[in-house]
């Protein structure tokens, strides 16, 4: 991961009348992970406006790796400036100094968490939406992932808050016939579509009903054997059915 300063020039165009576009930009970058957040820092400097970021490449940033959506509000931007955005590269992130893109995977994993929801199925490493095809053809970009996304962390919140929505969240995670899981496994057959590569939604497990049972657990789709011999809690996927494209993890309510 590299650290870079999105830099804005402002003399031209004022500190106010670029905050518009300047977020737009920047959602657009996130979108297809070209920076890893979307919390942002701005650090106001005579009359530059400093953006830190952190990006999964060195060339992260470049216009090839862009939906048109980015590219869009980058022109827009840049027009309102009247000057270029300047990519300052400031360093590696120490946090994740050790991170490489994966290559070759033989399986992907979509996923709740991290800065991708992505996964390698071999190195469990997090992939940046822009390394694989548009999933969402209308409007060549990855809106399909993305509100998925967004949509699972809202129910992973109500599952960790204390206002009676606990119990709806989690069954929306574990259930393989949610709105949310029906939604995920169609973007994983988009993405296999796309990609060539198998695809599977990882489904959580999180149930209260000790070892033996879990480890017996069958796939609720196809009712096969699943379990990955071997596999224990601290394992990130202890089940796997190639037929139905799902994937868990042991529950750790025991």
């Amino acid at each position: 991961m590299y650290s870079v300063d999105i830099v804005l020039n402002m003399s031209k165009a004022g500190f106010d009348e670029s905050a518009y576009n300047r977020s737009l930009f920047l959602e657009g970058l996130y979108d297809s992970r070209q920076i890893c957040t979307n919390s942002y820092q701005f650090i106001r400097n005579g009359n530059q406006i400093r953006i830190p970021v952190t990006c999964p490449e060195k060339d992260s940033l470049d216009d090839r790796n862009a939906t048109d959506y980015a590219k869009k509000w980058r022109f827009a931007l840049e027009s309102q400036l009247g000057t270029p955005i300047e990519f300052v590269h400031t360093g590696v992130e120490a946090a994740y100094e050790g991170y490489e893109i994966p290559e070759n995977s033989s399986f992907y994993i979509l996923h709740y968490r991290g800065f991708s929801p992505l996964v390698c199925g071999d190195t469990h490493q997090e992939i940046p939406l822009y390394k694989i095809p548009y999933t969402y053809t209308a409007l060549k970009n990855y809106k399909d992932i993305n509100v998925w996304q967004w949509d699972y962390e809202t129910f992973y919140d109500l599952w960790y808050g204390i206002n009676g929505y606990e119990k709806r969240a989690r069954k929306e995670m574990e259930d393989v016939n949610s709105n949310l899981s029906k939604q995920g496994r169609d973007i994983c057959q988009h993405i296999e579509a796309a990609t060539g590569v198998p695809t599977f939604y990882y489904l959580l497990n999180y149930r209260d009903w000790g070892r033996k049972k879990d480890l017996a657990r069958k796939c609720p789709i196809t009712g096969n054997d699943w379990l990955i011999e071997g596999s224990t809690f601290n394992d990130f996927i202890a089940f796997k059915c190639d037929e139905s494209r799902l994937v868990s993890g042991l529950s750790s309510s025991r």
